[in-house]
């Protein structure tokens, strides 16, 4: 039987070691630094850097400068407090399909910061102090984003579809997968779902093996055109829950059992859509060392 036909080609930044550097923070640092300079760095439609602070310097929408051009430009504090933070544009997604990575909380390790994506509107705004809004944003809250808390080793991939419309980012420690990443156009989007787009970001409490959902993360928005409502998956993997409505199932916090087979109907249906355009990146499976 012949093999599927592709539909997707891919550029790939794969398997890149950062040693320990004599603190979680200083490996954070670079970690964060590296992974965004893979996403801007590729041939093919990269991603763009639209405006950034380097918590000395915070730039204006628009202006393109890159403040993140050495490790000690990533600077956490407390939100109101001067800190980094960087817009990253990917318009094979969105027109406007943007994420900040905002540096922000008193974390001496430099876990923890929110990641925050705006699928239409594009972001405004912004100081040394206050991270810029935009008025679709969704906040994804990563309390370990890399799940390196104690100064280790770790290695990192990126891969981009050519067309800019799928990213990957893992990063694995002592042998597990700590951190996934996806951010995504679905093909074959359903009729009437404006600016369709997967954001998925799967963090670990600590390295282990892969996958634990008793150690791991996942908090995903993801808008369904029927109800107009996001999909939120946060701790622990399981269960998908709704935020706003779907039908006749409405839930906030705990959900029904009925509610989870609807939702995961809905997910197992667009992970299909996903991975159509995704094959060729969909097997990979790093672990550091391999």
């Amino acid at each position: 039987m012949a093999l599927p036909t592709l539909t997707k080609t891919w550029q790939h930044n794969v398997n890149n070691a950062i040693a320990a550097l004599g603190s979680a923070l200083a490996d954070n640092r670079r970690l964060l630094r590296s992974i965004k300079n893979a996403l801007v760095g590729f041939g093919t439609n990269p991603w763009t850097v639209r405006y950034s602070s380097s918590s000395a310097v915070a730039g204006t929408a628009g202006d393109g400068v890159d403040r993140w051009s050495a490790d000690s430009d990533l600077v956490w504090a407390a939100a109101a407090s001067a800190h980094s933070w960087i817009v990253l544009r990917q318009t094979g997604i969105a027109t406007n399909y943007e994420v900040c990575f905002s540096l922000e909380g008193a974390s001496a390790t430099g876990v923890a910061m929110l990641a925050v994506v705006s699928f239409s509107a594009g972001f405004t705004g912004g100081s040394t102090t206050a991270r810029p809004t935009a008025t679709d944003e969704q906040i994804f809250t990563l309390t370990n984003w890399s799940g390196n808390g104690a100064d280790v080793a770790s290695r990192w991939s990126v891969m981009q579809s050519t067309d800019g419309q799928c990213t990957r980012v893992l990063v694995c420690i002592s042998g597990s997968v700590t951190l996934y990443w996806i951010m995504d156009r679905p093909a074959n989007p359903s009729t009437g779902w404006a600016n369709p787009s997967v954001s998925f970001f799967v963090q670990a409490a600590q390295p282990t093996s892969w996958p634990r959902p008793t150690q791991l993360t996942e908090i995903s928005r993801t808008r369904l055109p029927e109800s107009g409502t996001w999909f939120r998956s946060a701790s622990s993997l399981t269960p998908w829950a709704c935020e706003g409505g779907m039908g006749r199932f409405k839930t906030c916090g705990s959900v029904p059992a009925r509610s989870r087979q609807a939702t995961s109907t809905r997910m197992t249906d667009l992970r299909h859509r996903l991975s159509s355009r995704s094959s060729a990146a969909s097997s990979f499976r790093g672990t550091e060392g391999r």
